[in-house]
């Protein structure tokens, strides 16, 4: 119930306030707040708010008493009482946030204190986080540390929508409040956070990845928070008694881990053992594990530094064994063993994060060294053995697999299983189990992220795949992800292949040109999400194709990817604009000197006049990036709007003399960048369709791109 001191508002709105009150605590006497209907309610809310907006200094307690009558509403059963009470709340909020934003966050921040129920929850939350970005610097350390026991409380909660809401506000609120906060107060949060990930709501279990990635991408230490969560991470990932529900949230948290390597930059030996262990999880059978074990691992090998880069491609050269997460010898985190004093982890110890693993529940993936082998582990005798020999054959299909198996880092000391063959390269292992395994599985959401970890692993060691017999099996496949995906391996294979031979065509594997034909089949697809992916992975493979020895492939591909500028999928003509504006003509043009000015004539000042902004806005950019880039011959049309041009450019002079004399030098060389020598042709087409064309949509997108061309050239550099 409300508890407000009698006598506190007096101002105007105090009525209401009253009636509200009466009405909401139900207190036994007030016939008169029994008796409201629900039309009457949300009118007094209307005043309320309209009262609290407009009071002044003196009379500004009613704003904190019109916060919490308006919050409380909206926990009423009654939908409509429910719907005023927050867009008065909001009304009131953004009415007073110039004025009172202090007020407004204490107000909403104690309404967060009391934890009361989901909906009025929700609502301060979502408000409270609109106004965060707002604070006032002397305030942000007092609620960065005192927003943290508030979300230890609220994340406690078995309340789907609670934490569905706080995943929403974790993103505005969390980037701010990281800076400010101690590493080990950051670590006891954490802990709090990490406690109920077992438990099985796959919202909670996002929420938890969402706000680990948030707080060690924005704190002061990112690699020293990130060392420890990844190491954490792998210790309830590697527990003996681990559910699946448990290894699941462990996957998603490394999922979203793995795609900030670049912020957060973790250890190479964490990542290593990162990657064994999702190679453990890729063994199992379960679909929920399986695919979020696959986005994790394309998103570790596309984001892999260079050093990992180079270990994942690379020869291992010290022999290890099987070896068993759940031996009878191996160490739950819950047990210990007297005299041990190793710790959990030894090589990452001295990476200056200040904390660590005190358990021994991932030992196994503890190693000092840099080269060792990877292998299958698990429960059973004999099994190792042959998932072992299995995986290196290829010819391991996922039946045989059993439930539970890790492939982990081994010192060799299993005597029964034989070492993996040497050299054996971890990038080669994990392709060939992809092709024999995950590509065999039914479903076609693992096919996709098979085909993906193929690509990621493709760019970093194209060797490792041998053949495009899963691209070409998948390109005729009736799902059309399948087939685009197909499409993007052999993208991915041609620039890898290309970028490993520095530009030699001669020096690359007949595989290049077999997957530029599987290439060029698929543009005669009339599906718009294989098209879309086409210009995906044109955009991968063209700019290693146009520099290199060979052009006249590139040339042959951006040719047959013309006509897809009629396409009537929007996204399709977007992913093409985006697909030439990188590309450099300058050897395109030696070869064919009409491809220039059929990419600008041909696709995108046509589409200029397309019906979608979206298009419109993505050509006027491609257009501005292209300018400078195509190397166009003027036409005899175009001589005397340059010669004008050039002498209405001549009358701007004076004005670059008058700077010069007033001291400020250099201004020719800053404000007027070189003119191509399109960029006249480009003017002449668009300011004819604008003073000619009655087409509305042709003319806002010639403004648009009149726009762009103004931003990137300054009026003194333009032909005006």
């Amino acid at each position: 119930s409300l508890v407000m001191e009698p006598g506190k508002d007096s101002s105007a709105g105090s009525g209401s306030l009253e009636v509200l009150k009466r009405y909401f605590n139900n207190a036994p006497g007030a016939q008169s707040g029994k008796h409201l209907t629900n039309s009457e309610v949300c009118a007094a809310l209307v005043d309320l708010a309209d009262s609290a907006s407009s009071v002044t200094q003196r009379h500004s307690a009613i704003i904190s008493s019109a916060v919490e009558i308006m919050v409380h509403a909206c926990s009423s059963s009654e939908s409509d009482i429910r719907l005023s009470a927050t867009e008065n709340l909001r009304r009131l909020i953004k009415g007073l946030m110039a004025t009172q934003l202090s007020r407004l966050q204490q107000d909403l921040f104690h309404e967060l204190k009391k934890n009361g129920s989901s909906r009025s929850l929700c609502t301060a939350l979502d408000c409270f986080a609109s106004l965060y970005p707002l604070t006032r610097a002397s305030k942000v350390i007092t609620y960065a540390q005192n927003l943290l026991p508030v979300f230890e409380r609220l994340v406690a909660r078995d309340d789907e929508a609670v934490i569905d809401s706080l995943q929403d506000v974790f993103g505005r609120i969390l980037p701010g409040m990281a800076p400010f906060i101690a590493y080990n107060r950051l670590q006891l949060f954490i802990e709090k956070l990490l406690e109920k990930l077992p438990g099985g709501l796959i919202v909670y279990q996002r929420m938890v990845a969402i706000a680990m990635v948030l707080l060690c991408a924005n704190f002061t230490q990112p690699a020293a928070l990130t060392n420890w969560m990844l190491k954490r991470l792998l210790e309830m990932g590697c527990m003996r008694d681990a559910s699946d529900s448990q290894v699941h949230g462990v996957l998603l948290c490394l999922q979203q881990m793995m795609a900030q390597i670049s912020t957060t930059h973790p250890s190479d030996n964490l990542l290593k053992k990162v990657y064994c262990y999702l190679m453990a999880c890729l063994v199992h059978r379960e679909l929920s594990l399986l695919v979020p074990t696959l986005e994790a691992l394309v998103q570790l090998i596309s984001n892999a530094p260079s050093d990992l880069a180079h270990w994942m491609a690379s020869p291992l050269t010290t022999g290890s064994a099987p070896h068993n997460l759940w031996k009878e010898d191996y160490i739950s985190p819950t047990e210990e063993q007297p005299g041990e004093e190793e710790p959990l982890f030894a090589d990452d110890i001295g990476n200056g994060d200040g904390g660590g693993g005190d358990g021994a529940g991932a030992k196994v993936l503890a190693s000092d060294s840099s080269e060792e082998m990877l292998s299958l582990g698990v429960k059973g005798p004999g099994i190792a053995k042959r998932i072992t020999k299995a995986v290196q054959s290829g010819a391991a299909p996922l039946s045989c697999l059993p439930e539970h198996a890790c492939l982990v880092a081994s010192g060799g000391d299993d005597k029964d299983s034989p070492p993996l063959p040497t050299p054996a390269i971890p990038i080669d292992n994990l392709c060939i189990f992809v092709q024999t395994s995950v590509l065999t599985n039914p479903k076609v959401s693992v096919q996709s992220l098979g085909l993906g970890t193929l690509a990621a692993a493709v760019a970093i060691r194209p060797a490792a795949l041998v053949d495009l017999a899963s691209a070409h099996s998948f390109s005729v496949a009736s799902d059309p992800k399948l087939r685009g995906n197909s499409v993007k391996l052999a993208a991915s294979l041609v620039s890898a292949e290309l970028r490993a031979a520095r530009g030699e065509v001669p020096l690359c594997r007949p595989l290049v040109e077999e997957a530029c034909e599987l290439i060029g089949r698929m543009v005669r697809d009339d599906a718009p999400v294989v098209l879309k992916s086409l210009c995906e992975a044109l955009q991968v493979c063209l700019p290693a194709m146009t520099s290199s020895s060979s052009p006249k492939r590139a040339i042959s591909l951006l040719r047959s990817v013309l006509p897809l500028s009629s396409s009537s999928y929007w996204l399709t003509k977007v992913e093409l604009l985006q697909t030439l504006s990188p590309l450099e003509f300058t050897s395109l043009s030696a070869v064919d000197p009409s491809l220039p000015r059929a990419v600008l004539r041909g696709i995108v000042l046509p589409l200029l006049s397309d019906s979608d902004h979206r298009v419109r806005g993505a050509a006027a950019e491609a257009l501005v990036s292209l300018v400078p880039r195509l190397k166009l011959t003027p036409r005899g049309e175009l001589a005397h709007a340059t010669r004008e041009s050039c002498r209405v450019f001549s009358h701007l002079l004076p004005s670059h003399v008058q700077l010069t004399m007033a001291g400020i030098q250099e201004t020719r060389s800053k404000h007027r960048p070189e003119r191509p020598l399109c960029l006249d042709e480009v003017l002449d087409h668009l300011v004819n369709n604008l003073s000619s064309s009655l087409d509305q949509t042709l003319q806002k997108g010639c403004l648009e791109a009149l726009h762009a061309l103004v931003a990137h050239y300054p009026p003194a550099a333009l032909p005006w």
